[in-house]
């Protein structure tokens, strides 16, 4: 995204390198973008149009460069067998780390806590989102999936969207209704969206995000 204002800190200032926008007053709501594999810091913005004006949003790129895709991973996947237990471990905390230390340098109070999640980025946000229930108000699930852990079945306080391609050939839009039935079984309330589309965000999703996201910031702030 070619915004003259979006800045990049140093790796070794938050632990993951991130672009964020001006900080639009410190009670703004804030909202954090996590990329799947392969990806980069710059890929998520195109979400940016989802999301109502007035936002702080910043985008994480993951630590692990990627030997077979390029770019970066959360965790390593060789031979589509997935080979990192300890690496989504390790960003789940690097993510964590990273939210407080931001919100602490830039003295941010957010009146709501929003995450948007792609693909292998989803996955890691469904962990986050299972590992604290107070950690965002919404988390948002694009063409991804959900890796399950052993919680409660009480309700939860996060919010989910959930838009999905029927035509997705890298997560199948049955492992994502799976990870919906979880969700739902555990507690959470789910809007589920899904285009004729493959391994992206429809129009349908798009706008449905923007519904979403634009309807909780409203009740919430």
């Amino acid at each position: 995204m070619n915004d003259p204002r979006i800045s990049i800190p140093e790796r070794e200032t938050y632990g993951l390198v991130c672009k964020y926008l001006p900080i639009e007053s410190d009670s703004a709501p804030l909202i954090t973008l996590i990329h799947g594999r392969a990806g980069n810091v710059d890929v998520m913005w195109t979400f940016r149009r989802s999301f109502p004006d007035g936002v702080n949003i910043v985008s994480v790129e993951a630590p692990i460069p990627d030997k077979e895709e390029g770019g970066f991973s959360w965790w390593e996947i060789y031979e589509s067998k997935e080979i990192g237990f300890e690496q989504k471990t390790d960003g789940l905390r690097l993510i964590t780390e990273f939210i407080d230390r931001f919100k602490s340098d830039h003295g941010l109070n957010p009146s709501v806590q929003l995450a948007a999640g792609f693909s292998q980025g989803a996955g890691m946000l469904s962990l986050l989102i299972q590992q604290d229930d107070n950690m965002f108000a919404g988390a948002a699930l694009l063409a991804g999936f959900v890796l399950p852990q052993e919680i409660s079945l009480e309700p939860k306080k996060t919010d989910i969207f959930v838009a999905h391609g029927t035509l997705d050939e890298t997560i199948s839009i049955e492992k994502a209704k799976e990870g919906i039935g979880f969700l739902t079984k555990h507690g959470y309330q789910v809007r589920f969206v899904e285009d004729k589309v493959g391994h992206k965000a429809g129009v349908q999703g798009m706008r449905g995000l923007k519904e979403w996201s634009n309807a909780l910031i409203d009740l919430l702030s």
